[in-house]
C-alpha cells in the first residue's frame, strides 16, 4: 500500500508558486523516498506463519529498525509541516470528516 502511495506521489506534478509550500512539499517528497528506501527489504510474517521467530532475524535488524523509525518520524514531521501550511493558507477543505453511519440497531 505504501509503495502505491509513493508511486502516485512520483506521478504528481506539484509546482507550488508559494516558496514555503514548495519547500515543504519538496522536503516531504524527500522524506517519503527515504522512508521507502528504509522499508525496502523489510517484510512481515511469512504466509502460513503468524509471526517470525525474532531470533531468526539478522543481527543488523535492530539497526535497520532504528533507521526505519527515524525515517518514519522524519516523514511524519514533514507531513505535518505541509498540512499546517496548507491549512494556514486555507487550501484544505473546511468540512470536518463525516463519521461512518453505524448500522441500525436491531429492534
Amino acid at each position: 500500500m505504501f509503495d502505491e502511495a509513493c508511486e502516485q506521489l512520483r506521478r504528481e506534478v506539484a509546482d507550488f508558486i508559494d516558496p514555503d509550500l514548495h519547500e515543504a512539499y519538496s522536503a516531504l517528497f524527500e522524506a517519503t523516498e527515504a522512508l521507502e528506501y528504509e522499508m525496502d527489504g523489510m517484510f512481515g510474517p511469512d504466509p502460513g506463519y503468524p509471526w517470525r521467530v525474532l531470533k531468526s532475524y539478522a543481527p543488523q535488524r535492530a539497526e535497520q529498525l532504528g533507521k526505519l523509525t527515524s525515517a518514519r518520524d522524519d516523514f511524519a514531521g514533514k507531513y505535518r509541516v505541509l498540512v499546517n501550511l496548507l491549512n494556514e493558507r486555507e487550501l484544505l477543505p473546511h468540512d470536518p470528516p463525516t463519521a461512518p453511519q453505524s448500522a441500525a440497531a436491531p429492534p
